[in-house]
């Protein structure tokens, strides 16, 4: 990254921090946009474009949250948890290396806001699936152990009879 691309993120540095403040609070404003300003130069040196950073990062997301939700343990929901905020990281990122690489476009903002509200839509599904998975999951377990116990008591109760 030559002097003039540190001018730019710096630039970038300022409009990325208030964009983080204002979407994810002090979290967006402390971590996510500073190590997105660390991420951006690499992707500028190998020449991703930038709507390039944004279906990389949906579609990180994407599986981190598909991981973390059919997570069978803890370790592998920490795995998901990383991707998807590098993910997240990426989403930053994006905007960064547009404005750095003077790469900016209508098609580029559109395509960043269509991921960020598709990315919400799909966590909102993910966690309804699931969550409807499990009750139906519990629900049918209950309904085994009653069903169960009556049968095994009934077995129990004419063994006794006898």
């Amino acid at each position: 990254v030559c002097s003039s691309d540190l001018w730019i993120l710096t630039e970038s540095a300022r409009s990325a921090v208030a964009a983080a403040t204002k979407k994810y609070g002090v979290l967006g404003a402390v971590f996510y946009s500073r190590v997105a300003l660390l991420v951006a130069p690499t992707l500028i040196q190998l020449r991703i474009t930038p709507n390039a950073v944004t279906v990389s990062g949906f579609l990180l997301f994407i599986a981190g949250c598909w991981v973390v939700f059919s997570a069978q343990s803890l370790s592998l929901a920490i795995v998901g948890f990383v991707v998807m905020h590098v993910g997240v990281v990426f989403d930053y990122a994006d905007g960064i290396v547009a404005r750095a690489t003077k790469n900016t476009s209508f098609f580029g903002s559109w395509l960043d806001n269509c991921s960020d509200r598709a990315a919400d839509f799909v966590v909102t599904l993910l966690a309804g699936i699931f969550a409807t998975l499990m009750f139906v999951m519990s629900s049918a377990l209950m309904v085994m152990k009653s069903l169960w116990g009556g049968i095994f008591g009934q077995m129990v109760r004419s063994l006794g009879r006898s």
